[in-house]
């Protein structure tokens, strides 16, 4: 008799006819493969104008994925792409041990909107680290309003590299957070609404 909850009674049943046990996927798996479905190489112009390439060597750094630092305890690592994308493009990567920014992930799928569609575009202070404010590389920092106070921001560059527009970086802040990193005034504002980036 087999004792456990379904999946548990399905697994067993699987194994006992000699097939393969099937995992779901983890939570930065299925990250990625929504990714895949909706964003991969999607290609947005936006009212700067810029257009601006969502790349899959850049989606680690959008959920901002990492690694503990065994030599330095507390300490965490940027996962790389070209070890980590190939594993989530097979389904075969092992999430345990890492973590992901929340609230990086939870604005990505915005992207298509906030860029082809911002309340405003500014140049971004905190492309230059000496201003004391912890450096976010990006030319351009795109703002969406969300009620008075809430506000969701990427952050755009040229890499110099592949020659293309590319997202830096994009989660959901205050609206006093972005008055320290967009330069005044706006670069771009929608014709039907005002910035309040100030």
């Amino acid at each position: 008799m087999i004792v456990g909850s379904f999946a548990d009674k399905l697994a067993a049943a699987a194994a006992a006819l000699g097939i393969p046990a099937v995992t779901a996927p983890g939570p930065i798996q299925v990250i990625y493969n929504r990714y895949k479905k909706h964003l991969h190489m999607r290609v947005i112009e936006s009212p700067l104008p810029e257009t601006v390439h969502l790349l899959p060597d850049n989606f680690l750094y959008w959920i901002k994925l990492e690694y503990p630092n065994l030599s330095m305890p507390g300490e965490w690592i940027q996962a790389k792409p070209s070890v980590v994308i190939p594993m989530l493009e097979n389904g075969t990567f092992n999430e345990t041990g890492f973590r992901i920014d929340e609230r990086r992930a939870n604005a990505l799928f915005n992207l298509p909107d906030l860029l082809s569609r911002p309340n405003c575009i500014h140049g971004n202070l905190r492309n230059q680290e000496e201003r004391g404010l912890g450096g976010i590389k990006g030319e351009h920092v795109y703002v969406a309003y969300h009620g008075r106070h809430t506000r969701t921001v990427a952050f755009t560059r040229l890499d110099p590299d592949i020659k293309k527009v590319i997202v830096v970086s994009s989660f959901n802040v205050s609206k006093e957070w972005v008055t320290q990193c967009a330069e005044m005034p706006a670069k771009y504002t929608r014709p039907e609404c005002s910035c309040t980036c100030k």
